[in-house]
């Protein structure tokens, strides 16, 4: 698991924590975390933001929260807590694959107020609703520079909705690569093909 801290404005961040399960068959379906924010003293410079998610199977998640805020101190870096766990349970082989592609990520207004759209498209036969998508972007380094969550009310089985994330201020660095992330829970029921 990996953590990491985006300023939005002064005094403002977004946070993000990039969780890789290998599991083919298995997920976690109640995870209870917490995202605690410091300085480069490493004293604590927010109230700790504690919340719940999911742990999807074969899949990489970005666990975000938003709109932390610091006053007037500057946060450096952050920490993700598990504070507990459920046990692993067995997620439908549905689940397992990729449901999703994503294309014509376009990023304009990186100097002044930066945009960022894309085209999400569900190519399970699973219909879905309020589904959680994150956007991670990266500099030439390749390290994380700014983030940001939207969701898609409705995306049904071979439909495309087209998702917009907007930024107040410039990120400061280069944006060379972008990541999409849509999550799904696999344990809400849904009706499944052949089911």
């Amino acid at each position: 698991m990996v953590g990491a801290t985006f300023q939005v404005t002064n005094g403002v961040y977004n946070v993000v924590a990039y969780v890789e399960n290998q599991n083919l068959y298995s997920g976690i379906k109640q995870l209870f975390y917490e995202f605690r924010l410091y300085d480069k003293n490493n004293i604590l410079v927010a109230e700790p933001v504690q919340g719940s998610t999911f742990i999807e199977a074969n899949k990489r998640s970005a666990v975000f929260e938003s709109g932390i805020t610091t006053g007037d101190n500057e946060a450096y870096t952050v920490f993700f807590h598990i504070n507990s766990v459920q046990d692993w349970d067995r997620v439908s082989q549905e689940y397992a694959y990729n449901l999703f592609t994503i294309s014509k990520p376009v990023l304009t207004n990186q100097t002044t107020a930066p945009k960022l759209s894309a085209i999400v498209r569900n190519e399970s036969f699973i219909n879905f609703e309020d589904v959680p998508v994150v956007a991670i972007l990266y500099n030439q380094e390749d390290n994380a520079i700014a983030a940001s969550q939207t969701f898609v009310d409705v995306l049904d089985q071979g439909t495309e909705q087209q998702v917009f994330y907007s930024w107040p201020e410039p990120f400061g660095d280069v944006v060379s690569r972008i990541e999409i992330i849509p999550r799904i829970d696999p344990f809400i029921d849904r009706e499944l093909p052949n089911s």
